[in-house]
């Protein structure tokens, strides 16, 4: 079995939705622990200043859009190996990039939370 058979190379854009879904979860929570435990600790984003437009924002507006983006990536993903044609694949191609392009973002947000955390918790 070669290593591009495996399905995140079949389903691309499903297996990002996924991981974004997974992504704002874990953003979510690590940035409600660093407001909760670490003093002088602020939330720079200023449409959630509070802890529950956060919740709103991120839980109740977010899982259904993370949802409904892996049922999207799931029909994007179908598509592309349906029609051959050149410009549905660079179509594909283009947003493939900007999704990846997100999902790197959102690393670095992740991980910028969790060093907040550990350097001053």
């Amino acid at each position: 079995m070669t290593i591009l058979r495996l399905p995140i190379f079949k389903y691309p854009f499903t297996i990002l939705f996924t991981l974004l879904l997974l992504l704002n979860i874990l953003d979510y929570l690590t940035t409600i622990y660093a407001l909760e435990n670490i003093p002088n600790a602020i939330e720079t984003n200023p449409r959630m200043q509070t802890y529950e437009a956060m919740f709103r924002f991120k839980i109740l507006y977010g899982i259904p859009s993370g949802i409904a983006g892996i049922l999207v990536g799931f029909s994007f993903d179908k598509l592309k190996s349906k029609y051959k044609l050149m410009f549905v694949r660079f179509c594909y191609l283009i947003m493939l990039a900007v999704v990846f392009a997100v999902f790197i973002h959102y690393i670095f947000v992740v991980v910028n939370n969790i060093y907040i955390i550990l350097r001053y918790s």
